[in-house]
């Protein structure tokens, strides 16, 4: 007896159930009674026709026999008698609703390529649609610039508003990767909304959503690129691209793929072996790109999270894949050498628009002061960064000037090796290496929580000699193992979560903020630094002489802002 498992025929179809609120990730056990089948008959026909998984629980009633046919045997069976499957599709015609043909008749299934437009602005509004895989981006041209308004991946509706209220395209619609989408003519709509006004309750429900999230990021609208955090939300796939051909990108997206999956995103790791070893040796040739496109599509609908990592040399088919193919392209870089790879130069060349960020690996949890600006230089249509520490990663320096003097080099190791046994001494011989971050807080659970829509972010208020209880408050979070992926604050806030964001770690943090209470403490300071109460008491020139300065670019998002008395 098959059911709907766990959810309405029409949830099971693709529409949502109206009884369950979109934000409630609960799972209903109840179920739906569909059919029965009866001696004789055949279940399973969907799922085997379309090569897809069962929309249904099948459940025997009684004490039965049942036989088994393997899709594999199905397939060879029909490979010799073609007939078969004709006899199938018209047995599973006969148990579809004349709703199910009506709709299906009337679809049209578009495959666009990367860069194509779906439609432009003042367009008149005939029809919409559906997002079975692919990314496309919606822009609007205000004020002689362009404005990103939203971006759409997998089981996203798009267009459905102008329709509805019968106006003109309010927006152009272009395709970030090669896209399939299902075109809904507004025809069919009226139609099925006259049959079943339930579809056109669901519908105003979604507009009304979209309304409501469109009105409360209108503030803070981008514009020339998709910076924002509401326009990247539902990444699919990501493109892991080194620099050159010295980066790990296979080391890198392992671990990216353990942090992923420790979230609960189901994810698919992706390189060239694996996609040969399942599609044979010529996946990449011209007869065989029908089939890879198929299965690249079965693997966005089975996982939560894609990954192409991009193993091969530049000139590969496969690097030319994982870059057409990525919602999202994550640019892999370490070193001393800011300037660009080839792998930089063929994304550029591509002419993809699909976002893009940096990756810059560190040996040790720590950046160097100004490292980070030329690589932001060279790479201005990077949309952000992130500085990820990976242990063991050999990153490549300058080679130094040769040192033809032997007898200054031995004095020189012999002074250092004599400054780390008194440093040992002093600190009774506990290592100088930072203890390892657990594995919820380390630099690959922050990024994966980024790809997942799970960032967490913390705000410090200001309040002067008030605001070093800010430290205890980040102890507590990080006692209930809570991460923070982003922080900032005002004033004293702004200060205590710079050195969060610059040293990332909570002893040190804690340590630079005593030493600079205590040289603010002074009296003598702080009469010097008085002035004429319009602003402020104080100048802050004390405050911006502090002996470690936040003028380097911290591996933590960071960001600050002042406040004024009035």
């Amino acid at each position: 007896m098959p059911r709907a498992a766990g959810r309405p025929f029409g949830a099971a179809m693709g529409q949502q159930d109206p009884r369950k609120h979109p934000s409630d990730t609960t799972e209903s056990h109840s179920e739906e009674h569909l059919f029965t089948v009866k001696s004789g008959g055949i279940a399973g026909y969907l799922s085997s026709l379309g090569s897809t998984d069962s929309y249904v629980n099948i459940t025997a009633k009684t004490d039965c026999f049942v036989g088994l046919l393997p899709i594999a045997a199905l397939q060879r069976i029909i490979e010799r008698r073609p007939i078969i499957l004709l006899t199938l599709a018209k047995r599973l015609l006969s148990l579809l609703s004349p709703l199910v043909l009506h709709i299906d008749a009337a679809l049209d299934w578009l495959q666009l390529g990367a860069g194509e437009v779906l439609y432009q602005e003042g367009d008149k509004s005939t029809d919409f649609y559906v997002v079975i895989n692919g990314r496309l981006r919606s822009l609007h041209e205000k004020d002689g610039g362009v404005e990103v308004l939203q971006e759409y991946g997998q089981n996203d509706s798009i267009g459905e508003l102008d329709v509805i209220t019968g106006v003109n395209r309010s927006d152009t619609v272009h395709t970030i990767r090669d896209t399939e989408l299902v075109r809904i003519p507004a025809a069919l709509f009226d139609a099925i909304s006259t049959k079943h006004p339930a579809t056109t309750i669901h519908f105003l429900r979604l507009i009304a959503t979209r309304v409501r999230n469109a009105m409360g990021s209108k503030g803070g609208a981008s514009k020339t690129n998709p910076n924002a955090a509401d326009k990247d939300v539902n990444l699919k796939t990501v493109c892991v691209l080194g620099a050159n051909r010295n980066v790990p990108v296979a080391q890198f997206a392992g671990k990216l793929k353990n942090s992923l999956e420790e979230l609960g995103a189901s994810t698919s790791y992706l390189d060239q072996g694996t996609v040969m070893r399942h599609l044979g040796r010529h996946a990449f040739a011209r007869i065989g790109k029908l089939k890879i496109a198929g299965w690249l599509a079965d693997q966005e609908q089975h996982y939560r999270t894609v990954l192409y990592v991009a193993d091969t040399p530049p000139s590969s088919q496969w690097t030319l894949t994982c870059i057409r193919q990525a919602d999202l392209v994550l640019i892999v870089g370490m070193g001393d050498d800011p300037a660009l790879g080839e792998y930089e130069k063929l994304l550029l060349a591509t002419k993809t628009t699909a976002r893009k960020e940096l990756i810059i690996l560190h040996d040790e949890r720590a950046v160097v002061p100004g490292s980070t600006r030329p690589w932001l230089r060279n790479r201005p249509w990077i949309h952000a960064h992130h500085h990820v520490e990976l242990p063991g990663v050999m990153t490549p320096h300058k080679a130094a000037p040769t040192l033809h003097d032997a007898a200054a080099v031995a004095a020189f190791k012999h002074l250092r090796e004599r400054v780390e046994t008194r440093i040992k001494k002093y600190r009774g011989l506990r290592p100088l290496t930072r203890p390892r971050r657990p594995a919820h807080m380390n630099d690959f659970a922050r990024i994966a929580r980024r790809l997942c829509g799970r960032q967490i972010g913390l705000v410090l208020g200001g309040g002067g000699a008030r605001g070093i209880s800010h430290i205890g408050m980040l102890q507590a979070l990080e006692e209930e193992g809570v991460p923070i992926d982003s922080i900032g604050g005002c004033s004293i806030g702004s200060f205590v979560g710079g050195l969060y964001a610059r040293e990332t770690d909570l002893l040190e943090t804690t340590g630079r903020t005593k030493q600079f209470a205590g040289r603010m403490g002074s009296v003598l300071r702080l009469l010097s630094d008085f002035t004429y109460p319009f602003v402020a008491y104080t100048t802050g020139h004390e405050f911006s002489e502090s002996p470690f300065p936040l003028s380097s670019l911290p591996p933590r998002l960071y960001f600050c802002f002042k406040g004024e008395s009035r």
